[in-house]
């Protein structure tokens, strides 16, 4: 993805990171963590995310629900208390949800 839509989504990635944290010195934690963010973006394959604990997996698909509101992201997770979690960080996101 080395083009000008690869370009335009990171440009387009990092200006929401910055406004969903209000902080303008706000970066993606990897190279890969941004990858995944620009592929879940793009919406034309699965995207399966593995990256160590605090990698910034939750963003993957925080911010991508975040910026396209009006269509819909299903989340599915292993355990109540992550659910609990995810539950506080829409809140925080101001992202309508459903447990």
């Amino acid at each position: 993805m080395k083009d000008a839509e690869s370009l335009d989504l990171s440009v387009i990635a990092l200006a929401a990171l910055k406004e969903i944290y209000d902080d303008i010195k706000a970066t993606f934690k990897s190279g890969e963590q941004m990858r995944a963010v620009k592929l879940a973006l793009r919406r034309k394959v699965d995207v399966l995310t593995i990256l160590p604990i605090g990698g910034g997996k939750s963003l993957v698909f925080q911010l991508p629900a975040w910026m396209e509101k009006d269509l819909t992201t299903v989340v599915i997770v292993p355990f109540v208390a992550l659910a609990e979690e995810m539950k506080d960080r829409c809140i925080n996101m101001r992202l309508s949800f459903y447990v």
